[in-house]
């Protein structure tokens, strides 16, 4: 290895290599401090990443709330930077430069650039990811940027940065090992993000109280999903600085309704929507990998990473929206650490198949151990399969529909062996 640029030594030097690297760097994948990344992200000047930031937390909806707002800003005319996680393929797709991916080499500069500034300090993966978003963005002078809180709110590395809007889409059950064992818990957590002063954008139509309290307490101006913005089939109603915004004419989303709500909201309580047409378009055409990502086939399959109780109650309601009765197989996976009974509970009864395939990585379960769980649940001879692709083509056998869900491990093996 060699010293470059004053980069202390690091063994590779490609984006691999790095990634390896940082992951040793701090004893524990999750540290919730944020006194660690304050003094880097000082160091390195980039708590202000772009004259104007959102930033996006809760349980469920952030990432589909954040592609939304991106892409009406970018409707708008204004140069974005977005970043969401996790990734499904490659670490690159965490963050979007006017909706390009960055490069390799522009990715390895920011770790570079991070290392140096460090100094002592330790810093999780989640930590430098943070640092390379806010980096990235501030180095390429972009008019806008939207940042997705990763874990929580009030600790994650994203909350160091300066915000101009704060949004809190649904507060659900989930990483309760962290956050809380309830959403009154949670939601504090999550309106750690709030600011005095600051818009505080409300998806959940019904937040946990200590959500309104806190922004309350902060002086936050208050929007509210239901009472000050709403969307419906084909109309929205939102609310700007000079009084209510209807938007008609909306064509069906392939997301969430609420995320696109809350969206809206977000970008009319700063004044950017784009025009009537725009932001039809952005209904019509916003997408995001494995959020009910249809992929045509025979059968089709459906792609969904939803990996905790909330997310299967909103897939299994998707679902029920597909027309006639469909047989329906299911590709499925649940990491160690999350609600198997809560995952299962609302879709079992409309899955007619289960195959679970073997995946490699971190709190993944042994399908055979995940099979008899899912057994001891009540679900129907779910089948071990030795890999995604085995899976899948069992899957496809009888069925009018196959679903692969349950992580985003899965999901992206699955789309691998789809091709």
């Amino acid at each position: 290895s060699s010293r470059r640029c004053g980069v202390p030594d690091v063994p590779v030097r490609d984006l691999e290599g790095w990634l390896d690297y940082v992951g040793g760097v701090h004893p524990k994948d999750w540290d919730l401090t944020l006194d660690r990344i304050a003094s880097v992200a000082a160091a390195l000047g980039v708590t202000r990443a772009a004259p104007l930031t959102f930033l996006v937390a809760g349980t469920n909806g952030k990432g589909s709330t954040c592609t939304y707002i991106d892409a009406l800003l970018r409707a708008s005319g204004l140069r974005t930077g977005l970043t969401t996680s996790p990734h499904l393929h490659r670490f690159n797709e965490r963050y979007m430069i006017d909706g390009r991916k960055p490069s390799d080499d522009a990715i390895v500069a920011a770790f570079e650039a991070c290392e140096r500034a460090r100094g002592s300090t330790t810093l999780t993966l989640f930590e430098y990811g943070a640092l390379i978003a806010l980096l990235l963005f501030r180095d390429a002078n972009l008019d806008a940027c939207v940042l997705e809180i990763g874990l929580g709110g009030r600790f994650d590395a994203f909350n160091v940065a300066e915000r101009d809007v704060a949004v809190i889409t649904r507060v659900a059950l989930d990483h309760t090992e962290w956050l809380g064992d309830d959403r009154e818990t949670i939601g504090l957590e999550k309106a750690g993000i709030l600011r005095s002063g600051i818009p505080a954008i409300i998806g959940d139509p019904e937040p946990p109280p200590s959500v309104l309290d806190e922004a309350s307490r902060l002086g936050a101006s208050l929007y509210r999903a239901g009472e000050d913005f709403e969307c419906g089939a084909a109309r929205a109603l939102v609310r700007g600085s000079e009084g209510a915004i209807e938007v008609s004419g909306l064509p069906e989303r392939r997301l969430p309704d609420a995320s696109f709500a809350a969206a809206l909201q977000a970008v009319a309580a700063t004044d950017r929507l784009p025009d009537m047409a725009a932001i039809q378009s952005v209904a019509r055409d916003v997408s995001m990998p494995g959020r009910f990502e249809r992929r045509a086939a025979a059968p089709d399959v459906i792609l969904d990473v939803a990996h905790n109780p909330d997310a299967a109650r909103l897939l299994a309601e998707r679902l029920r929206g597909e027309p006639g009765t469909p047989t329906i197989h299911a590709v499925f996976s649940c990491l160690e650490d999350k609600d198997l009974e809560g995952v299962l509970e609302p879709l079992a009864p409309l899955i007619d198949a289960w195959f679970v395939p073997q995946l490699t990585g971190a709190r993944v379960r042994a399908p055979e151990t995940l099979a008899k769980d899912m057994a001891e649940l009540g679900v129907a001879a779910p089948t071990a399969c030795d890999s995604p692709h085995d899976a899948l083509a069992s899957a496809r056998c009888g069925a009018d529909l196959v679903l692969a869900f349950g992580s985003f491990p899965l999901v992206a093996a699955v789309r691998d062996a789809i091709g």
